[in-house]
């Protein structure tokens, strides 16, 4: 866990420092910034920590009050005040802004020791609850490459197919639509609604955003408007994360084209990412951009697959090329019927659900077993058994 201490004096960053520092707690990572209220902002900014200490800046309601825009942009950041003379108005404020807890000094050091390590417990036990549910996530190369499609329609087989409790989640700012695919009902709130709400979430708020489609599938809509994403920040997706990995057994993400922090912060979190693509020269450009980005972004190549959709044997340009063009295998062969996939996904019907033979639906049960850990059922065995 990364802490940053905020203080004016350079003597107590030390002794915090020193305080707090545990050789048998290598992963807590302890940094000292010299700064008043004016300026904790910016800090926070730049350092992104789990956890700030601020010593001796807000020890009356007014300066507490400046703390409030900061605590309240970064919901997913825990806060320990440190104060003299603090008065009960002054200390309900602070836990009203969020604040997880006060001490007034003076106070004996087993207190802040205890409060940090109540912090790293809570913290400790949301990333465990998060590694229980498989996250993917579907990154189209270029728009019209299908990623929506195929991150909707496995989403749905997970849990139609395979009896998972899984979330679809759309993080596409710029279309938005996924919901469209699989439902002919809209949704009322969307992610933005939902971060603008953070520091209430529970189960209860998280499923009341979202649509329910399948009594084990619901899906949380993109807003509609492309600004309104800008307020979904990566300490959102964290906390959302947490706390579907104890709802979810997979959670779904259908991601728009570019590289913002929202995006990379999933792409780090990610058991699994789908990067789609067709065949052609811009598609294969932009898959080489993507792969290169991923790559600098140090994002583990072994969790990429890359899917060519609308896949023609009589193509211009052959599996080999992609290959040899991009140094790497391709995953999947999504075959091309385009009246078929435009008919299911303007009727908001799952082409996994209406066409459960065709042979694109029966690569999406490929992708979902070889790549997601499925196990298949009869029904899918015999399904393969009558395609073959």
């Amino acid at each position: 866990m990364k802490i940053v201490i905020v203080a004016i004096d350079p003597a107590r960053l030390a002794s915090l420092s020193q305080l707090l520092t545990d050789p048998l707690l290598p992963e807590r990572l302890i940094k000292c910034r010299e700064s008043d209220l004016i300026g904790l902002a910016a800090v926070v900014a730049q350092e992104l920590p789990d956890l700030v200490i601020v010593d001796q800046l807000c020890s009356n309601t007014e300066q507490v009050m400046l703390l409030e825009p900061t605590a309240t942009q970064y919901p997913g950041i825990s806060f320990i005040l440190l104060g003299n003379g603090m008065v009960a108005e002054t200390l309900m404020h602070a836990m009203h802004v969020g604040v997880k807890d006060v001490l007034p000094m003076p106070y004996p050091d087993e207190r802040l020791v205890s409060a940090v390590k109540r912090i790293e417990q809570t913290r400790s036990i949301g990333t465990n609850v998060a590694a229980k549910a498989h996250v993917s996530a579907f990154f189209p190369c270029k728009g019209g490459s299908g990623s929506t499609f195929m991150a909707t329609n496995i989403a749905y087989a997970m849990a139609a197919e395979y009896k998972k409790r899984t979330l679809l989640v759309d993080l596409d700012w710029s279309s938005g639509d996924a919901l469209l695919f699989i439902a002919k009902v809209p949704g009322t709130a969307t992610i933005s609604d939902l971060a603008k709400n953070m520091s209430r979430l529970d189960t209860e708020l998280l499923k009341a955003s979202t649509v329910h489609i399948l009594p084990n599938l619901d899906a949380l809509e993109a807003p509609e408007s492309l600004h309104l994403g800008l307020g979904v920040r990566p300490e959102h997706l964290d906390m959302l994360l947490n706390l579907a990995g104890s709802i979810y057994d997979c959670v779904v993400f259908n991601l728009g084209r570019t590289f913002d922090p929202v995006t990379v912060r999933v792409l780090d979190r990610s058991h699994a990412i789908v990067a789609t693509m067709q065949m052609s020269i811009p598609q294969l450009r932009a898959a080489k951009r993507v792969l290169a980005t991923t790559a600098a972004l140090g994002v583990d190549e072994k969790n990429i697959h890359l899917i060519v959709n609308r896949f023609k044997s009589n193509d211009d340009i052959h599996v080999e090329d992609v290959e040899q063009a991009l140094s790497r295998k391709v995953s999947c062969l999504i075959p091309s019927d385009y009246e078929t996939v435009s008919g299911a996904i303007n009727r908001g019907v799952p082409l996994i659900s209406s066409h459960p033979r065709h042979p694109i639906s029966q690569k999406l049960r490929v992708i979902c077993e070889t790549y997601f850990g499925m196990e298949p059922t009869e029904k899918q065995g015999w399904f393969k058994q009558f395609a073959k």
